[in-house]
């Protein structure tokens, strides 16, 4: 089983959580996925681990990057295992990391050391009526 983790490269630090996503057949497989508090969607994945698990193609959308441009993408419908559930959720395919966006941690209570190898706990906040 793979573990969340801060990860250090380059001088510089990256939050690392673990995220199983399933094929098109239903087969899931574990990636790390880094932790992107800039990228507003769910879930990006590169263009060719799309491919290779079958996902769904959605539509195509523009997406803002962190160097300002826009450029078009292709949106995606993958089911992760998220918060200890299964979850259909959309993915941009992009750039060459597995990225998990603000929008998958939407909900959710996130505490990290930011050391290498730090620990990192993800968990959803209470559901309060408000």
């Amino acid at each position: 089983m793979m573990e969340a983790h801060v990860r250090e490269s380059d001088d510089r630090l990256f939050l690392v959580q673990p995220i199983y996503i399933a094929n098109s057949t239903g087969i899931s497989y574990p990636y790390e996925a880094i932790v992107d508090t800039g990228f507003t969607g769910q879930l990006a994945l590169p263009a060719a681990v799309c491919a290779e698990l079958g996902l769904e193609f959605v539509r195509n959308s523009y997406a803002m990057f962190g160097n300002a441009s826009f450029e078009q993408v292709e949106v995606y419908q993958a089911n992760v295992f998220w918060d200890g559930s299964w979850q259909t959720v959309s993915v941009f395919a992009t750039g060459p990391d597995v990225l998990i966006g603000m929008n998958l941690l939407r909900g959710s209570s996130v505490c990290f050391d930011a050391v290498d190898m730090g620990a990192i706990e993800i968990n959803p906040l209470p559901v309060t009526d408000s």
